[in-house]
């Protein structure tokens, strides 16, 4: 998903930075850039189309845009809309990746790391990650003779946090989350492709692709299986008719309900009631 990569023997070279509040509003300009493009949003949202991928950029989230690849606006961007940028150029690391390792080294043993920086990625507004990005543009705005060589590291210091945090959720996660939240809260009507990417004002190939890496499925199985465990915990829980059952959860046509949950449950919704009856 063009990623950019980091190594632990090269400096990013900022060539500019800022933080920077919408007055109108606008749309995210159209152009191919020589250097790499650090955003982080903190009130609003920003949507930007890179290399035909649509992503929609929340306050708490930051997303690199890749030198090279054309990138531009399809959605306006509201007023008041706030972040904080940095354009910045860095010889990327191989395309084979050198994970990190924690151990004593041995004699002579190399210390070259290459590692992925995620795409996009939720930080929060008062992390260690927001603070330095904040601090590092004070910094350029300031009259510190240091700045020119101290302002490259602390955006290393910034990179190297975020693609060593395997344990906090990146930006893909949370999406995948929030599209996962989005189909359990819309069982009755039928699955449609065109409303999600609606949506989420990014394409349906990116959500799909971004959902089936994170939750093993894709959005269609996923929602079909919410569908189905709603009607067992209706069938089990109540004495609703089995067509009312079938409705509540999307399906008109009680047979073809029967049909779904059978293959979904290896049983016919009277069987599985009458079973769960016994069985409590």
């Amino acid at each position: 998903m063009n990623e950019l990569r980091i190594t632990n023997i090269n400096l990013p070279i900022i060539s500019a930075c800022d933080y920077m509040v919408c007055p109108e509003p606008f749309y995210h300009a159209d152009r191919t850039l020589e250097f790499h493009v650090l955003i982080y949003v903190t009130e609003g949202t920003i949507y930007v189309t890179e290399d035909g991928v649509e992503y929609a950029i929340q306050a708490g989230e930051l997303c690199f845009l890749k030198a090279g690849l054309h990138h531009f606006g399809e959605h306006e961007i509201a007023k008041g809309t706030s972040w904080y940028y940095v354009h910045f150029y860095m010889e990327e690391g191989e395309e084979q990746e050198y994970g990190y390792e924690s151990g004593p080294m041995g004699i002579h043993e190399p210390m070259r790391y290459c590692l992925t920086l995620p795409k996009l990625i939720a930080i929060g507004k008062d992390s260690k990650a927001s603070r330095e990005l904040r601090h590092l543009v004070e910094l350029i705005h300031s009259e510190d003779c240091t700045k020119r060589w101290v302002a490259n590291s602390i955006l290393f210091g910034v990179l190297s946090e975020l693609a060593l945090r395997a344990p906090e959720k990146h930006g893909e996660e949370s999406l995948a989350e929030r599209v996962a939240d989005y189909l359990r809260e819309d069982l009755v009507e039928e699955f449609d492709s065109n409303r999600v990417a609606k949506h989420f004002y990014l394409s349906y190939s990116y959500l799909a692709a971004v959902f089936k890496r994170n939750q093993g499925q894709t959005m269609q199985e996923y929602h079909r299986d919410c569908r189905m465990r709603e009607a067992a915990q209706l069938l089990r829980r109540t004495m609703l008719p089995i067509g009312e059952i079938g409705e509540r959860v999307g399906y008109r046509d009680v047979l073809y309900f029967s049909r779904c949950f059978h293959r979904f449950s290896g049983m016919s919704p009277r069987d599985y009631r009458k079973q769960a009856k016994e069985l409590y």
